[in-house]
Parts: structure tokens; sequence; C-alpha cells
């Protein structure tokens, strides 16, 4: 068991956007808040929260301030973020793997397998893509309540 766990963008996301699984999506950050769980994401990730917020701006999902907020509350969240050749080595190991799995996705699998912990995803695409080989990889959509973050390896 390690005392951290890697989050993809669409956890963040989910926590600062108005979504099904917002609840969900909050209540592990709490509960990772209140373990003292360190939490760690590949350097991608901020460039996925930026686009996806612009998006919704575009969209009218949200105003430019709240857009800009939310970018604020997520940028100051303690993440420590990865980004080295060998991490870019393996995520195209899983790449290669997993048929269909984008270079992102695997990215938060690399950095996840490099510090042996869980990894959070709001990507239900990605979580059965892997899950029947990777335990490790856990879907915001199956939390039901804050005690099953607590199963996770975090």
């Amino acid at each position: 068991m390690t005392g951290q766990v890697v989050l993809d963008a669409g956890v963040l996301l989910a926590a600062v956007l108005e979504e099904a699984t917002s609840e969900r999506a909050r209540e592990l950050l709490t509960g990772w808040r209140d373990q003292a769980v360190s939490v760690a994401a590949p350097s991608l990730l901020r460039y996925e929260v930026a686009a996806v917020l612009r998006k919704a701006v575009t969209l009218k999902r949200l105003s430019a301030d709240e857009g800009f907020a939310a970018l604020g509350t997520i940028g100051n969240l303690p993440i420590r973020f990865y980004l080295d050749s060998e991490l870019i080595q393996r995520a195209f190991e899983f790449i290669m793997r997993f048929n269909g799995l984008s270079a992102n996705a695997a990215q938060y699998l690399a950095v996840a397998d490099q510090l042996g912990c869980d990894v959070w995803t709001a990507d239900e695409r990605l979580f059965k893509a892997v899950s029947a080989e990777l335990d490790w990889v856990k879907w915001l959509g199956n939390l039901t309540d804050a005690k099953h973050a607590k199963k996770s390896k975090a």
C-alpha cells in the first residue's frame, strides 16, 4: 500500500464541473486530503484541464470567470507532476499492449506503474480497455461512496 495515487484530468474536472460523477470525485479528493495521500499525474494533466475548460467556456457551459476560477482551483491542488523519457517509453508499451489506448491515457498508466499505486480515471473506455489485466486502474463511475476510495492502494 502506498500513500499516493494518480488521477486523470477527468476526475479533477468532475470535481469542479457539474457532472453525474461530481460528488464521487469530490469525495475522493476530500478523502485523499484527509488521509494525507499524495496525488500525482503526468504533466499533460494541466493541458488537458485547460483544453476542457476552454471548451466548456466556448460552449457556454461556464462563463470565462468560472473557467478561470476552476482552473485556479485545480492549479492550487497539491499534485506532483511527472514527465521523463522513461515514462514516455512505458506509456508507449501500454499503447502497444492495449489496442485503442490513447497516448494521453497511457501516460497516466505509466506514472501509476512507476509509482506502484492506483490510478483513478473518469474515462470508462480506458477502464474497460485495461481493467481485466490492471487491477490498479479504478473508474470513478464504480465508486458508490467514500468507503470504496479507502479500498484503493492509496
